[in-house]
């Protein structure tokens, strides 16, 4: 039950980048959203529906936001007890936090762009050591 709640978090977590890609890959340049079945988008879909789950599952470290922003405004502003709880603080730590989920995204959609190569070369490397 754990994996299966894994699993919808690690869709949840590619959603946003996987439906912005798929609408900047398919649409007409007028913004019409007209979809037609193509080698980027088949790759796209397969990549997010299919593979990006094991590749997830192979390497849970990669759920892990390892880059974590922090202002250095903000860092120099903490040392100082007056403007500790001031609203240039609160809006230097907002800034962080949207910050940091603009790179979880960003990393959460490479992963899943690139995670029909990596589970190929994973399948590679596996098939190499196992039965050459």
């Amino acid at each position: 039950m754990r994996q299966f709640w894994q699993l919808i978090k690690d869709y949840l977590a590619a959603l946003p980048v996987f439906i912005i890609t798929f609408y900047f890959i398919t649409a007409e340049p007028d913004g019409k959203l007209i979809v037609h079945l193509t080698g980027v988008n088949s790759w796209l879909i397969i990549s997010y529906l299919a593979v990006y789950p094991f590749v997830m599952s192979w390497y849970p470290h990669w759920r892990k936001n390892r880059l974590v922003v922090h202002s250095y405004d903000a860092q120099q502003r903490s040392h100082n007890a007056y403007l500790t709880g001031s609203r240039l603080a609160g809006k230097l730590a907002l800034q962080d936090d949207l910050m940091n989920l603009a790179v979880f995204w960003f990393w959460r959609g490479l992963l899943m762009v690139f995670a029909m190569p990596i589970a190929l070369s994973y399948g590679a490397w596996y098939w190499y050591h196992h039965w050459v």
